[in-house]
């Protein structure tokens, strides 16, 4: 932005802002109405202030940085944006109230609840946790909230001190004792200048439910009530109901009809559009071709993870055979001292180990990883940080296997490598090339020719590595319960922290447009609360453009009696 057009203040150099992405051929998106609104909501304040604080300077010496750069201490009213999925949130953000902060203050805190929701707002954006010192699970505990270590302090200290604004995104995400809480009474994150939060508050909320900002304070803690308190004392809350991200009418009629306070009925032309969409297993078993065509590169989701761990296994297949890539099966070491024999009791115990689906049990390490090169693949936990953390994607480049594995491909007398193979040992590494990173993190290769004149990004001998990371075998403790006896052990796993991009949970997918299209498993907990399956499916259904690109699974009388009973009470 050129200085000239800076110092005609934050409303102008939004207006710029605007204007420009109007006026790209490159893009056909452009702000409505009701965006432009809540983008004026946000920085009219800021004009404000900006006239008044021009005015002092004029008063005295003033540089150029005293004339544009706003006080970090002014308080201005604090702002809560929801709304459904597709409304746009935080594509203004990116675009155009993040950048104007930028250009007025000089430095800016971007946060989301978790990685994934993270890089999906902005590169720089970082997890409450990360900015505050903490590890994901001090979160559960309330004594591990304070300031507990000199390392603590100085990570609050550089990220926090000197900023002048702070935007939160997925802010329905938040744990309540996570959110921010230094402040004295009456304030909301303190006196720092700008402060906004946005989010969507029909999504499943934090774990455990009681820890949300919505939940019902009877019983909670302290730290709960104030950061709950905080939350509701936002100046501003603005809902936002037009949906951009939707391309079909019946859709967008069912996703509204959902979001009507106690519910309203569907017709039977739009539950039979939602029928269209389910899976025909008849029609599978007769041209299963033509379904692995029309759904390349769709994700496959579940709020179970024992189905998540079963879609990891068909996207894998898949994807090997469409890049006509070897899949390799790498299998978890799991050790326990408290077994010490090999009976085959004994082994049935390591098999039941193996089976268990969800890895938030087995501290983020999968059972069983299927990989082939060029297939794309996320991290199940942090790998290198603040880059390669927990659910970052990118491409497999190359798989180093151990030399017993390499030499069974070798001596392998068929004329053809078969379509799969179970390594017997796990490969010492895997390197990922990881999405929107140009970052070198291991070193280039030179050729013989610039040997001691060093890396020569002209000479087609020579090779770099930009965003590629080694991910090596990881080493965690764990405990298992025994489904069959109930007895606990305490278990070294070592394995590669990686699984399929396009199987994930449905907590994964909160937040993002699934492109180019999703299979949905529809099938919800016995066990779950009437709210937490009503979000259960609107997540689901919210994900898509359209109902063209859904493949649905378990659509039964059940599901529709949850579309027509209408949102939860509590939100």
């Amino acid at each position: 932005m050129l200085l000239q057009d800076v110092l005609r203040g934050p409303g102008h150099v939004t207006w710029k802002l605007i204007q420009e992405l109007k006026e790209d051929c490159t893009s056909d998106f452009e702000f409505n109405e009701e965006q432009i609104l809540v983008i004026a909501l946000h920085i009219w304040p800021m004009e404000q202030a900006w006239r008044v604080h021009l005015k002092k300077q004029q008063s005295k010496c003033a540089t150029v940085d005293t004339l544009h750069k706003l006080p970090n201490d002014l308080g201005l009213p604090r702002i809560l944006i929801i709304g459904g999925g597709g409304c746009g949130k935080t594509t203004l953000m990116q675009v155009v109230v993040v950048p104007t902060l930028q250009t007025f203050f000089s430095r800016v805190v971007l946060t989301a609840p978790s990685n994934r929701a993270a890089r999906g707002f902005h590169p720089s954006a970082k997890t409450l946790h990360s900015i505050a010192g903490m590890k994901p699970q001090d979160s559960m505990r309330t004594s591990s909230l304070g300031i507990r270590s000199d390392r603590m302090r100085k990570r609050m200290d550089a990220n926090q001190t000197h900023a002048g604004a702070w935007v939160h995104d997925e802010a329905l995400q938040t744990s309540a004792p996570l959110f921010p809480r230094y402040a004295e009474p009456a304030q909301t994150v303190g006196k720092i200048s700008f402060f906004a939060m946005c989010g969507d508050h029909l999504q499943l909320p934090p774990v455990p439910k009681s820890s949300g900002l919505l939940a019902s304070l009877e019983g909670t803690s302290d730290e709960h009530k104030v950061g709950a308190s905080m939350f509701n004392r936002v100046h501003y809350l603005f809902e936002m109901h037009t949906m951009k991200r939707f391309e079909d009418a019946t859709l967008i009629a069912i996703l509204k009809k959902m979001r009507t306070p106690g519910g309203l009925k569907l017709s039977q032309s739009e539950w039979q559009a939602l029928l269209n969409t389910e899976l025909d297993v008849e029609e599978l078993k007769r041209d299963p071709e033509a379904f692995l065509r029309s759904t390349a590169g769709w994700f496959e989701s579940s709020y179970l993870w024992s189905i998540v761990s079963m879609a990891s296994y068909a996207r894998a297949t898949i994807s090997a055979r469409q890049a006509q890539q070897m899949l390799l099966y790498c299998q978890a070491v799991d050790v326990t001292p408290q077994i010490v024999g090999q009976r085959k009791a004994d082994l049935d115990v390591y098999d039941r180990m193996l089976a268990v689906p969800s890895v938030t049990h087995t501290k983020r390490l999968p059972g069983w990883v299927m990989l082939h090169s060029q297939m794309r693949v996320r991290l199940t936990t942090q790998v290198l940080p603040p880059r390669a953390v927990q659910d970052t994607t990118g491409t497999v480049m190359e798989i180093d296997l151990s030399a017993r594995d390499k030499q069974r491909m070798k001596s392998s007398e068929d004329s053809h490598l078969p379509a799969e193979m179970v390594l017997e040992e796990l490969p010492h590494c895997v390197y990922v090339k990881l999405d929107k990173c140009n970052r070198e993190f291991l070193p280039a290769l030179k050729c013989q020719k610039h040997a001691i004149s060093g890396f020569c990004k002209e000479c087609p001998a020579c090779r770099s590595f930009e965003g590629w990371v080694l991910v090596q075998p990881l080493c965690r403790q764990w405990t298992f319960t025994d489904p069959l006896t109930g007895f606990s052990f305490q278990v070294q796993r070592t394995q590669l922290p990686l699984m399929p991009e396009a199987a994930c949970p449905l907590y994964a997918l909160q937040g993002a447009a699934c492109d180019p299209g999703l299979i949905a498993h529809f099938i919800t907990p016995n066990r779950a609360d009437d709210d937490i399956k009503w979000l259960i499916v609107y997540v689901m259904l919210s994900r898509v453009r359209s109902l063209s690109r859904l493949r649905s699974i378990g659509l039964t009388p059940k599901i529709r009696k949850i579309i027509e009973g209408g949102p939860p009470s509590m939100l």
